[in-house]
């Protein structure tokens, strides 16, 4: 089983650095089905003659010159790859960190659709985001926003195109997880309390790792002695002394949606995942039960916003906990934020109920590809769904000052009180339930 998961993880790796060249290039994937035919329409009919004795120089001339140009041109783009992987490097400083977060704020149109800047303690320091309670009790009410495919792709700005050759082969010499392009989902638009209907974009992960990852930075040139690029233009814009979030509509970063929901079981048991320590996102430390991005194959067959994210969170559930496929889930959205940790990306958050006991769920394997990612999971008991919050809660201050608990986990507890100090848990809980 070891040699399986060592011989996956390679591949993955392996396709995670060809995807960083091809990104770096902005070569596509139809790329290598013309190299594939231009090798096959060169080398084939050489064999052929050479069978037949029936080559001549200047025939073999013409055809080698197609295959020696795809030849030179592969070369360059492996040699440019590898001089700029070492061009550029960033510099990270927690002082310049803490005074963009101090100076932040929001634009009017933000505030006025009651989105505020929020902090989470996580034992060390604080972890910032942004919300809004008129939003989140739209989603809890069950509003729903309608959406609309872009039809082309992000791009990251041609300010970094250069640039990312070094980016990304810093995130894989720092990086003990393994990573791939994975092709995911972007929401263009913010979520305002008169929008019903959102943009969504095709986006990848290695784009999220060169704009909302990169905003904390900047960056020199190795030939350089002053800054080329400041992260910090992709995540904010400069107004006399303070700085103000882009939303969503005019954020040049990547975006990526993520996805988390908890859990529960017909036995009334909570699961709770514990992130392994090769992890990138919450190394150690405590997460919801399914958690990660929606992916852009996720729109397949919706009509709505809210139901790609509920597709993306019980896929990403059913991943994690390696049940069947066929296994009743019921889903429904409690809460938005945008995570200021991560440039502003948006995270959605759930619930499901699982038509599933703890013992069903704990004699189920985790998958072989999320042992790289997962370690454990812990089921919590809870009497009845009034008592939910409170266990979340005791949970959460038994691990925060061990640094172990998720902001995901944190905001998903405070979602639930919120709803419990509304006396609207109980019915939440029935609509779940009864989906």
């Amino acid at each position: 089983m070891k040699n399986k998961k060592n011989i996956a993880q390679t591949i993955h790796y392996l396709q995670g650095r060809l995807d960083g060249i091809f990104m770096s290039f902005h070569l596509q994937k139809k790329y290598l089905l013309g190299t594939a035919v231009v090798l096959t329409t060169t080398l084939f009919p050489i064999y052929l003659n050479y069978v037949e004795n029936t080559i001549e120089t200047k025939t073999l001339l013409v055809w080698l010159l197609p295959l020696t140009i795809l030849l030179l041109s592969l070369t360059k783009a492996l040699w440019d790859y590898k001089q700029k992987k070492y061009h550029f490097y960033s510099i990270t400083n927690p002082w310049q960190k803490n005074e963009l977060l101090h100076s932040l704020a929001l634009s009017k149109q933000m505030q006025e659709n009651g989105y505020k800047i929020e902090a989470f303690f996580n034992g060390e320091k604080n972890e910032y985001y942004v919300a809004s309670d008129l939003i989140n009790h739209q989603l809890q009410n069950g509003k729903i926003y309608t959406f609309h495919t872009l039809k082309k792709q992000f791009r990251i700005g041609q300010e970094l195109s250069d640039m990312m050759p070094s980016i990304l082969n810093e995130i894989f010499m720092n990086n003990k997880s393994t990573l791939f392009n994975g092709t995911l989902l972007r929401l263009a638009q913010e979520l305002y309390l008169d929008r019903n209907s959102v943009y969504l974009q095709k986006t990848h992960y290695f784009d999220s790792q060169c704009t909302n990852e990169i905003v904390y930075k900047k960056y020199r040139s190795a030939n350089q002695m002053f800054f080329v690029f400041d992260g910090a233009e992709l995540f904010v814009k400069k107004e006399e002394n303070s700085s103000i979030l882009f939303d969503l509509d005019e954020s040049p970063c990547s975006n990526q949606i993520g996805v988390s929901t908890l859990a529960i079981t017909n036995d009334n048991y909570v699961v709770i995942g514990r992130q392994s320590i090769t992890s990138k996102a919450n190394s150690g430390r405590y997460a919801p039960s399914g958690s990660g991005s929606s992916e852009f194959t996720d729109i397949q067959g919706c009509t709505t916003l809210n139901e790609v994210l509920i597709k993306g969170m019980e896929r990403e559930l059913i991943e994690e906990l390696n049940f069947p496929t066929n296994t009743s889930l019921h889903t429904i959205l409690l809460g938005y934020v945008r995570l200021l940790e991560r440039g502003g990306k948006p995270d959605f958050f759930g619930i499901t109920y699982i038509d599933a006991s703890k013992k069903e769920l704990e004699n189920l394997e985790i998958r072989l590809m999320e042992r790289d990612l997962q370690d454990k999971f812990e089921f919590l008991p809870f009497d009845d769904i009034e008592n939910l919050p409170v266990v979340l809660r005791e949970f959460c201050k038994t691990y925060i000052c061990e640094k172990r608990i998720s902001i995901q986990v944190y905001l998903l507890t405070l979602f639930l009180e919120e709803l419990q100090k509304r006396s609207q848990l109980t019915d939440y809980y029935f609509r779940l339930k009864n989906k």
